[in-house]
């Protein structure tokens, strides 16, 4: 028998995978529009596309779905793992849910592992984020300046003075001074 007969007859017995659009396509737009509804802030949405956009698109080229394996994830994830960890595992968890979501979808092979799978997979070959460059938080004012601050706040005008103060008074996050409404306000 022939090789090109031997691999006709070999590919005959193996199910066929779907021809997908590929990956940059289809998948991660229809999962971010499914998943936004739930998400508080539109910025969100916008921040999962545009890593994916930068980090995934560029090196998947037009790769159907169902072809990607841990290789091409590591390929994306290796140049940003060192030196800017947190969206590396940011990027990891997004392009995991995008991999499970073709899977529902019926885009990649039922019953293959997701190549992104942190958890018995990708940890066996990457190191943890949170130790490869561990967060380094900014140092706090000393409480014996903070009159000398909150008086200077109180000699500015605008409305950014007035939230720092109210964060600092209320022991509040920025995030949540920022998006507060009136309606939130007890006086």
């Amino acid at each position: 028998m022939s090789p090109r007969a031997a691999t006709r007859l070999r590919n005959a017995s193996a199910p066929p995978l779907p021809r997908h659009p590929p990956l940059p396509l289809r998948p991660p737009r229809a999962l971010v529009a499914a998943k936004a509804v739930g998400w508080r802030n539109a910025k969100h949405a916008k921040q999962w596309l545009a890593t994916l956009e930068r980090h995934v698109f560029p090196l998947t080229g037009h790769k159907p779905v169902a072809e990607l394996g841990t290789e091409d994830v590591l390929r994306m994830l290796r140049p940003i793992w060192e030196p800017i960890p947190e969206t590396a595992s940011r990027l990891r968890q997004r392009i995991e849910a995008v991999l499970d979501d073709a899977a529902v979808r019926g885009l990649r092979p039922a019953g293959v592992a997701n190549p992104a799978r942190w958890r018995g997979h990708l940890a066996a070959t990457l190191p943890q984020p949170k130790r490869v460059k561990p967060v380094r938080h900014h140092r706090a004012l000393p409480w014996q300046d903070v009159p000398a601050f909150m008086a200077a706040l109180a000699d500015r005008d605008g409305v950014a003075a007035r939230a720092v103060a109210l964060a600092i008074l209320t022991a509040s996050r920025s995030g949540a001074v920022r998006l507060m409404r009136w309606r939130e306000v007890d006086v």
